[in-house]
């Protein structure tokens, strides 16, 4: 059973939180609290699996809560937050920088007739099963023969799930103005937090960070994050274009034909990388941009909320590297800067 403490002032939003995590037979409602102060207290105490945590609460917000559980050692937090004020979007991200692990919309109903029910119970099931992931199987670092990686480098794609945000700012945050290449992101989040997290990322890394509209082209030293409800591909001549068809393994948007549209478009001048995330997406268009001498990079399990999406292209032979989250963007750059200076020496 995966006990969970639910934290938020709002008695309706408790109510309905209760009743989600009593209608799964693997979750048990550990407590209730009304407030932040509350809520530290309660998961100190009862030593709850995971913590739901609204972040607008009185006594103590959710935020100074978020941070105190971080500095006790306490249980992992997922943000379940509805609107905030307008303009104001960017806030639910500052939870993530405080030691939250992800941030799902609150739910209008249960699992059976609410999509966004369904994905806070996959979610809390997720988190719940962090530690884990040090103790399964570790996979072996694959290289390719240095011939494979010849070509310019045109563009990077990432894909991320589960505790992506903090990942995505990591790695980007570690790219400055030196990545002179586009970087198509998918990103699965809940509807309505896109453009907070665009504008997070963008005030936080210091790169240009968009969210795609169909018929853009995808400059050099700018981040594209693929919009809610449809598919990003890249089209020849780095235009990026968007498919609202269905669903690719449950999911739109999808890693899956990012990847697949980089190894038809770019081939070996692609990089992909895929990051922390539940399920295994992403994982067969990185099999055909491995196939056409893209360089792939996983995240490792040991610096991963969520070991599934990077294991699943590791287990699918997809990968030729598996890094921790604070190498993969000096990687990014060093990959850039080797095939620029070997494009360089070739022409000379």
């Amino acid at each position: 059973m995966i006990r969970v403490l639910v934290a938020d002032d709002s008695p309706t939003a408790r109510k309905l939180l209760s009743m989600l995590i009593q209608s799964d037979p693997s979750l048990e409602l550990a407590g209730l609290a009304e407030n932040g102060e509350e809520a530290v207290k309660l998961a100190l105490e009862l030593e709850p699996d995971v913590v739901t945590m609204d972040l607008i609460m009185p006594v103590l917000s959710g935020f100074d809560a978020i941070r105190a559980l971080k500095r006790a050692g306490g249980p992992p937090v997922i943000v379940v937050s509805g609107a905030l004020d307008p303009g104001d979007e960017q806030r639910v991200f500052e939870a993530l920088e405080l030691g939250a692990v992800a941030v799902q919309a609150k739910p209008h109903g249960l699992p059976d007739s609410d999509a966004t029910a369904a994905a806070l119970v996959e979610e809390i099931k997720a988190v719940a099963a962090m530690p884990s992931r040090r103790a399964a199987e570790t996979f072996p670092r694959m290289e390719r023969p240095a011939a494979r990686r010849h070509r310019l480098v045109r563009v990077a794609g990432i894909a991320a799930s589960t505790g992506g945000p903090q990942a995505l700012q990591t790695v980007l945050s570690s790219l400055g103005r030196r990545l002179s290449v586009p970087v198509l992101v998918v990103q699965h989040i809940a509807p309505g937090f896109l453009a907070g997290m665009s504008g997070w990322l963008e005030s936080t890394t210091g790169l240009p960070v968009v969210i795609a509209t169909d018929g853009m082209r995808a400059e050099p030293g700018t981040v594209y994050l693929a919009p809610d409800g449809a598919h990003m591909i890249m089209g020849p001549d780095a235009v990026l274009r968007l498919d609202r068809g269905n669903t690719v393994g449950s999911h739109r948007p999808s890693a899956d034909p990012m990847f697949a549209s980089l190894a038809e478009v770019a081939g070996g001048s692609a990089i992909g990388v895929v990051l922390t995330g539940m399920g295994s997406d992403g994982a067969r268009g990185l099999e055909a941009l491995h196939r056409e001498g893209g360089w792939v990079i996983a995240q490792d399990r040991e610096t991963s909320v969520v070991w599934g999406m990077p294991g699943s292209a590791v287990k699918a032979g997809a990968v030729d590297e598996v890094l921790p989250i604070e190498r993969i963007g000096p990687r990014l750059v060093e990959l850039v800067s080797r095939t620029k200076r070997e494009t360089a020496d070739r022409g000379r």
